[in-house]
């Protein structure tokens, strides 16, 4: 049985070798770039939801009575300005 390293050793078609090689490393460094991307891609996702308390846990406070109706005016109000400024912030 032949071994695929002295059948590649002799192989007289040396052109589609250095080819293989080639899209190999094409592949292997488009694949990184991927992954680079999406790390960063991940990582802006991740960054921008400090918002603190959604509006529907406010909600749930509210409605369990742990939040008065001022405090949840108050709070919900916050919270649509934080959202409205992170929209703008994200808007080329």
């Amino acid at each position: 049985m032949p071994r695929p390293f002295v059948i590649l050793a002799d192989a007289e078609d040396y052109v589609s070798i250095i080819f293989t090689s080639m899209l190999l490393a094409v592949v292997t460094a488009g694949l990184f770039y991927a992954v680079i991307r999406l790390k960063k891609w991940l990582k802006e996702e991740t960054g921008s939801a400090a918002t603190g308390l959604s509006l529907s846990d406010l909600r749930a406070l509210h409605k369990s009575g742990k939040m008065s109706d001022e405090e949840f005016e108050k709070a919900k109000a916050l919270v649509m300005i934080s959202m409205k400024a992170s929209v703008k912030s994200k808007s080329p």
